[in-house]
């Protein structure tokens, strides 16, 4: 998914990549490599069998959507 993200504001940003990648490693049984941040990378699904692991990912995709929503420079300032 970082692949498709690299392309995509505000995910464009390595930096927020970096961030997205490091909140992901923080679940049990997940270890994405930082070379493969240009890439697609996956994780095992048996990870999500853990109830707690399931709660951090909803919240590490809940930041993922939070930070898209972003108003970015590139957006038109309305009044």
């Amino acid at each position: 998914m970082f692949q498709h993200l690299s392309v995509r504001t505000p995910f464009d940003d390595v930096t927020l990549r970096e961030e997205l990648r490091q909140r992901l490693n923080q679940l049990p049984g997940v270890d994405i490599a930082a070379a493969r941040i240009a890439l697609r990378p996956g994780f095992p699904l048996t990870v999500l069998a853990d109830a707690d692991a399931r709660e951090a990912l909803l919240d590490h995709l809940r930041w993922f959507y939070d930070q898209a929503q972003l108003p970015t420079s590139d957006d038109p300032v309305t009044v």
